[in-house]
């Protein structure tokens, strides 16, 4: 690839068109063009927050309080755990939006 098929535009990169003759090579897992990235800060923390607060989350919750935790140490360890697991989530998908890269698939 040279410098012309990369595009730069408010710090977000993108690929210039280029045919690829691989049957490796998918539109669907292609890096997203500049225009399609709709996600924000906010919908990456609603996407998380969707995520700890679940069923499951409370379930473990509960199951350490019946374990003999109170209320107060079960919270905790429920929200070090989220945080925990934030960080390398976080790692991950920093270059999500800049470089248009689909997380789920790294």
């Amino acid at each position: 690839m040279t410098d012309n098929s990369i595009k730069e535009i408010n710090r977000q990169y993108e690929l210039a068109d280029i045919n690829f003759d691989s049957r490796l090579w998918n539109h669907d897992l292609a890096p997203i063009k500049i225009a399609s990235r709709v996600w924000t800060k906010w919908t990456m923390m609603t996407l998380w927050e969707a995520m700890i607060i679940s069923i499951p989350a409370y379930m473990l919750e509960s199951s350490l309080i019946g374990n003999g935790m109170n209320i107060w140490q079960a919270v905790t360890t429920i929200a070090l755990g989220n945080i925990i697991v934030l960080i390398p989530m976080a790692l991950i998908a920093h270059p999500d939006p800049k470089y248009g890269f689909h997380s789920l698939f790294l």
